[in-house]
């Protein structure tokens, strides 16, 4: 009981850790379009 509740834990973090992860690169993916006109 006690390791498949870890698991879940562990299962759940990892999620928010890639949810984070793609939201930091669509960030950085505007941020560059923006400079990228801001240069053109």
């Amino acid at each position: 009981m006690q390791l498949k509740e870890q698991l879940q834990q562990t299962e759940t973090m990892q999620q928010e850790k890639e949810a984070l992860e793609s939201e930091l690169a669509s960030l950085k993916q505007q941020k560059n379009k923006k400079w990228y006109q801001f240069w053109k």
